[in-house]
């Protein structure tokens, strides 16, 4: 079974995760025509702009509940767009461990990416406090399946 690398971009709520990722679909050094799955795991602010990607072999598939989250749905996804690669922007009031589990076996992730709003980043903390240690714990030790994984924190400044 061919390996399928996974970009994961984790954060919460309206940190930036659809910008990047829409700014970096629409690169075509990284966006060159691969065939692309696409997982929204929440709904924002920001929508995607699906005509200026550089290619258009990407596939978007939404999973509106971490119970959603399971190795033949994911494998079945994948496979019904003959899926290279997957992008996954998940939802930052999930535990990262819930995908980790139900990561198909063929599926690496090469990099996750955590965003952080650095003008939110305070309230955040204190009312969430729990939950951002576990983006920042789940990042790195698994790895079966984030042998070749970078971990990249992305803070976004406050430029108001």
């Amino acid at each position: 079974m061919q390996e399928i690398p996974v970009y994961l971009f984790t954060g919460f709520l309206e940190a930036g995760k659809t910008k990047f990722i829409q700014e970096t679909l629409e690169d075509e050094r990284f966006n060159n025509g691969e065939k692309t799955l696409l997982l929204l795991c929440e709904e924002g602010i920001e929508e995607y702009d699906f005509s200026s990607f550089s290619s258009q072999n990407v596939t978007i598939k939404t999973i509106d509940s971490a119970d959603m989250l399971t190795e033949d749905r994911l494998n079945a996804m994948a496979l019904r767009c003959d899926a290279e690669r997957v992008i996954v922007e998940y939802n930052g009031m999930w535990q990262l461990q819930k995908l980790f589990q139900a990561t198909p076996e063929n599926w690496t992730v090469y990099q996750e990416m955590l965003f952080i709003d650095a003008s939110t980043s305070i309230p955040i903390t204190d009312f969430f406090g729990p939950v951002i240690p576990t983006s920042v714990i789940y990042a790195v030790p698994f790895s079966n399946i984030c042998s070749s994984a970078v971990c990249t924190c992305v803070c976004v400044p406050n430029i108001a």
